[in-house]
């Protein structure tokens, strides 16, 4: 059993054995394989990283290549730079040199017109006096001769009665005086006669020599006329034209222009030029002068006046580079005409040569100049600000004095008819009270006369703060912004808590009651805007319907066919501006339709040389006007361009020569909104701008600059005004943490009041609602998730939340009215503030809230005060009817405003 054991042990050693080595035998043949495979792969590695080497190094030296090419390019566009603000400035004092030089031309042309228009005055003067003088003269002679005759027959019939006998009485017949008197009649006559032919004869002389000093004085001028046709067909030739007949390689003068058409066409000059209004002084002035030259050839005169001479008036637009073109060819035409007879000498020619290409050097340098940068009138600012302004402000002097009359007469007759004497103290009081408010409104109201003209401050062009394009045909201009302020480090003051407890009471008894709006539409709702009684309804495809929300009625329907971006409702009733994707529209509502005032397209806001993008919002600014209607209107672009073009004629596009632009914007323009007469802008990277209309922030360029600036380095998505002019409410942040900024104006500070929102969905928008009676300052409505949430801009909390189906989208407040859109439908609420007197006068005694126009009414004063209409027409149909008509009497809804 042993052995068995012993030798199956040896057997399975030996299978063992013979498996071990087979075993060993596969690895090491595995293991050859191996190596040989790894073997491979390393050669084919190190074939790779060669190539990958090479690619490297290629990589490399294209890499350099391309550095050396980018740090060529760099001080390739470094140095233009430099040299275009070289250039610029140059350019800038050439300008400024040719605009003075214009300007005091200009001055010398008008101050001469004017001193030959006093002279002719005076000689009017005299030749009147002279000739009051003689008739006089004539009628005292006149009446002394007949005097002397009458009182000759009188004399003589008194001596005939005296006389008692024939023979007495034929003796003096002999010497009768009335025959004497018939003789000295003849002999007056005579005289008389022999004087007026005289004096006719010398009148003929004098109209003889005055016909013929005409006659040549017109003569002169239709030689200068021809002599300046010559001159403007040898211009219209071209300057290498002039070199060739200042070097002789020309045929001569007298061939040219004896081949001369008889009309020339003349440059026409633009009807928004200087010289149109200098056209239009000088054939005013003419028209004068012309009245004084008939006056003065119908007067005798011993010494005629003499003309001065005057310098006409080119036809040819007045910019520098033509009056230096002007000069020029002027100077060279006298050159030619004075040494044409005699042969040019190589100093003279050499002398030409150097002031042509002096000249030539200079032309270039005007054109560059005139490629970046557009001359300024200062004349025809001068005009508009003695002529339009003084009409303007006349105007307005005559019709406020007029309207405060007849407002006082008005007040006074019915204090007297109306109240009994036991109550003038209150009804004084009150009326005292409400003529204290209009003198405010009168005061803000009389400030929004706008400055037609302005005085111009030269100021050098504001560097670029980034790198300009490569193609000057298209810069862009880039506004240096303020330093950016961190509104996470602002300093905030937490509100008292007392306050807050206040308004909190006092908005308990505040509801927002639902109002249905039944009004049919025929087209989608997109977006809405409220402006008093009335809802701008704006469509998908454009069209705009108003409805008045107190009787549900579509009051107006304008038919659209491109979408409105943008809608913006002016101050004066009727007029509104929309804007949409090719062009912005101001449109005139009126009891006919829509009629278009000015189309604003993107060729009225372009300038040369600069590039301007898309429109993207409007406004229209308000002013006073002759005929009531709007006069200037604002737009902002995409790169942050604002624009105000001036409509100073109705019925006509917007001329792009009355235009004014604001610098101080690179991005989306979000906000436009006024203060007064003052504008306030707002883009999309939080920057922030208030415009002072007045002459010290506008520049000699064209432009306007900021009175006030601030960056918020925040994303701003919409901005109000509060209803008191005092705040500009701003909803900024991200989506996840929104909040709202208040800035003081027109200082632009931050107020210390923090107002931190929940997360908004797009769109992101709010909307302010006026004061209420017992409280201070506006406040914001916001909707998210289902609720409409009112904040206040007082103590940055919420006073009130009302449930909704869905969220309320483009909000908007009209006095005492909410509106929005959920699920395309108008949505109203009106405020109801039922708060009682007690209530009311601890909320007055805690806060110190005064009344303001745009407030919110209590109903009870609403009540009063219909209470108090319905009496004082009942006592008006009193007093004017013995017998009123038997009327039913009005229902009012307490609700009611």
């Amino acid at each position: 059993m042993q052995e068995l054991s012993d030798e199956s042990l040896r057997q399975i050693e030996a299978e063992f054995d013979a498996h071990r080595r087979h075993v060993e035998a596969t690895r090491d043949a595995y293991q050859r394989q191996k190596a040989a495979a790894l073997t491979q792969k390393a050669v084919d590695l190190r074939g790779t990283l060669s190539d990958l080497d090479a690619q490297v190094a290629a990589s490399r030296v294209a890499r350099q290549t391309l550095r050396s090419q980018l740090l060529t390019k760099k001080a390739h566009v470094q140095s233009q730079m430099a040299q275009q603000l070289e250039l610029q400035r140059e350019a800038w004092h050439v300008t400024r040199s040719h605009e003075l030089e214009e300007a005091a031309r200009r001055r010398l042309d008008l101050e001469q017109l004017q001193t030959q228009r006093h002279h002719l005055e005076r000689l009017e003067q005299t030749s009147m006096v002279q000739l009051n003088a003689i008739d006089a003269e004539r009628s005292r002679r006149r009446q002394h001769d007949v005097s002397k005759i009458e009182h000759l027959l009188v004399k003589g019939s008194v001596l005939e009665r005296q006389l008692p006998h024939d023979a007495l009485f034929n003796i003096v017949a002999e010497t009768s005086p009335a025959i004497d008197s018939v003789h000295f009649a003849n002999e007056c006559e005579g005289r008389l006669r022999i004087e007026h032919e005289q004096a006719t004869h010398r009148r003929h002389d004098q109209l003889r020599q005055l016909n013929a000093d005409r006659a040549a004085l017109e003569k002169q001028e239709e030689d200068l006329r021809q002599k300046q046709r010559e001159l403007h067909y040898l211009a219209s030739k071209g300057v290498d034209f002039l070199v060739e007949i200042e070097f002789g390689h020309a045929p001569p003068v007298e061939l040219i222009l004896k081949n001369m058409p008889d009309e020339i066409a003349m440059p026409d000059a633009d009807v928004d030029t200087i010289d149109e209004v200098l056209d239009d002084a000088t054939k005013w002035l003419a028209s004068g002068d012309t009245t004084l030259a008939a006056i003065a050839q119908s007067i005798p005169s011993s010494a005629p006046p003499v003309p001065s001479p005057l310098r006409p008036l080119s036809p040819l637009p007045r910019t520098p580079t033509t009056m230096l073109l002007q000069s020029l060819v002027c100077d060279l035409i006298d050159q030619i005409l004075e040494m044409l007879p005699a042969p040019l000498v190589r100093a003279n020619v050499l002398a030409q040569q150097c002031v042509w290409k002096d000249t030539r050097r200079n032309l270039r340098r005007v054109a560059r100049r005139e490629r970046y940068q557009r001359a300024v009138h200062l004349v025809r600012d001068a005009l508009l600000d003695d002529v339009v302004h003084s009409t303007i402000l006349d105007l307005w002097s005559e019709a406020s004095a007029a309207q405060h009359g007849v407002r006082s007469l008005l007040l006074t007759a019915l204090q007297r008819v109306l109240c009994p004497p036991d109550q003038n103290d209150a009804v004084s009081s009150a009326f005292d009270e409400l003529q204290t408010r209009r003198r405010r409104q009168d005061l803000e109201v009389s400030t929004s006369v706008i400055l037609v003209a302005s005085v111009l401050q030269p100021r050098p062009p504001p560097p670029p703060t980034a790198v300009l394009s490569m193609k000057p045909a298209t810069l862009q201009v880039y506004t240096e912004l303020p330093t950016p302020i961190d509104i996470a480090k602002r300093r905030i003051v937490p509100p008292d808590q007392t306050m807050v407890t206040v308004q909190r009471a006092y908005w308990k008894h505040v509801r927002l009651a639902p109002v249905v709006i039944s009004a049919t539409l025929r087209h989608s709702i997109a977006h809405i805007y409220a402006r008093g009684r009335h809802v701008y309804v704006v469509g998908a495809k454009g069209d705009v319907s108003i409805v008045d929300i107190t009787t549900n009625v579509v009051v107006r329907e304008v038919p659209g066919s491109n979408p409105i971006a943008h809608l913006e409702i002016g101050l004066v009733p009727g007029y509104l501006l929309t804007v949409q994707k090719k062009h912005t529209d101001l449109l005139s509502l009126n009891t006919a339709g829509a009629r278009t005032v000015a189309t604003i397209t993107k060729d009225d806001v372009a300038r040369p040389s600069y590039t301007v993008d898309d429109v993207v919002l409007g406004h229209i600014l308000p002013s006073v006007s002759v005929v009531g209607a709007p006069t200037s209107a604002v737009v902002g672009t995409k790169d942050g361009a604002i624009i105000r073009l001036q409509l100073r004629r109705l019925l006509r596009p917007a001329s792009t020569d009355a235009r004014d632009f604001f610098h101080g914007h690179n991005s989306p323009i979000t906000y436009l909104g006024h203060r007064g007469t003052d504008l306030v802008s707002a883009d999309v990277a939080g920057v922030v701008c208030f415009w002072t209309m007045t002459p010290q922030y506008r520049t000699g360029f064209g432009w306007w600059v900021p009175s006030a600036t601030v960056n918020l380095s925040a994303t701003i998505h919409a901005a109000a005004i509060t209803s008191t002019a005092t705040h500009l409410a701003l909803l900024v942040g991200g989506a996840l943490q929104p909040q709202i900024l208040q800035l003081s104006l027109p200082d632009l500070l931050l107020e210390p009041i923090e107002i931190l929102l929940p997360r908004l969905r797009p769109p992101t928008e709010f909307a302010l609602l006026p004061p209420v009676e017992g409280l201070p300052m506006d406040y914001a409505l916001v909707s998210y998730e289902g609720i409409l949430f009112v904040y206040s801009l007082w103590t940055g909390t919420p006073v009130s939340s009302t449930p909704l189906k869905e969220s309320m989208v483009s909000l908007s407040a009209a006095h005492d009215r909410i509106l929005g859109l959920i699920k395309g439908k108008i949505t109203c609420f009106r405020i109801d503030d039922a708060t009682s007197g007690a209530d009311f006068a601890a909320s007055v005694h805690h806060t110190g809230a005064r009344p303001v126009p745009t407030m919110i009414r209590r109903m009870e004063v609403q009540i009063d005060r219909r209470a108090m209409h319905a009496f004082l027409e009942k006592m008006l149909w009193d007093l004017a009817f013995t017998a009123p008509p038997a009327t039913e009497e009005k229902e009012h809804q307490p609700n009611e405003q």
